[in-house]
């Protein structure tokens, strides 16, 4: 297969920490993405006080070929990495992730009651894509495929805005979908408070997901806000300011002493 270059390579998607006040804040992205998905609101969060952590998880950022070798349990094992060193310097950790990063988020809450809270941006609790469905079959045979670009606007923000590959990788999918199986299995230990933010507009995932997740967590500190002109990628949309506004009040507020 002919590696496929990263759309906006520009674009700085590598790890990245700003140290700040008590309170930090573990930023995980989505899969196919970099760090770039999440470097504006660390940046604003930074700016607003809080210390910011946000690993580029494996096979991410290289080739898709990397990242059809890698597995669910590397992506959780360096998130899991990063939160014990952002533990270590923060007196309170709010953990925050994008689409498949809101499936490790939540895998690591159900491991770590300590966390003072979860924000959740399009959480990848159901995928839209029918590439989903045939991944079993096709994962050994298939290294890529194009993605699934029907309905997306060319015009879009995002597009300028996100960087990641430009191709979709079965093996991961099925690796998404197994960690998708154990999230499942361990939302009933998730006791910190949550945050679930959700684009009307989402054409990777149904977002009616999002409504699922919100009504199985067992806690009943949680709020699901619906972004009425947002695609799956909300952190980088047009109305991604009010995204900020909302993870930073939220942060503030669990993670008073």
């Amino acid at each position: 297969m002919r590696t496929m270059p990263l759309q906006n390579p520009q674009l700085d998607g590598t790890t990245f920490s700003f140290s700040a006040g008590p309170t930090g804040l573990l930023l995980l992205h989505g899969l196919l993405a970099t760090t770039a998905e999440v470097r504006p609101l660390g940046e604003r969060l930074h700016a607003a006080g809080f210390s910011v952590s946000a690993p580029l998880l494996p096979g991410h950022g290289t080739t898709v070929e990397d990242l059809c070798r890698r597995t669910w349990l590397d992506w959780a094992e360096t998130a899991g990495e990063a939160l014990e060193s952002l533990t270590r310097r923060c007196e309170r950790v709010v953990v925050a992730g994008e689409s498949m990063g809101g499936m490790l988020a939540l895998l690591l809450a159900a491991m770590t009651p300590s966390l003072s809270g979860l924000i959740l941006y399009a959480p990848a609790l159901r995928l839209r894509s029918r590439l989903a469905l045939l991944t079993p079959l096709v994962r050994h045979v298939l290294t890529s495929v194009a993605k699934n670009r029907e309905g997306e606007d060319p015009a879009s923000i995002v597009n300028q805005r996100w960087q990641g590959y430009t191709m979709d990788c079965p093996a991961a999918v099925a690796e998404l979908l197994a960690l998708q199986r154990q999230v499942r299995r361990r939302l009933h230990l998730v006791k910190a408070p949550v945050l679930i933010l959700q684009g009307r507009k989402d054409l990777t995932l149904r977002p009616e997901g999002a409504q699922e997740l919100f009504q199985a967590l067992p806690n009943d500190d949680k709020e699901l806000f619906w972004f009425e002109r947002s695609t799956h990628c909300l952190l980088l949309d047009e109305e991604w300011e009010r995204a900020v506004e909302l993870s930073a009040a939220f942060a503030a507020r669990v993670g008073k002493p």
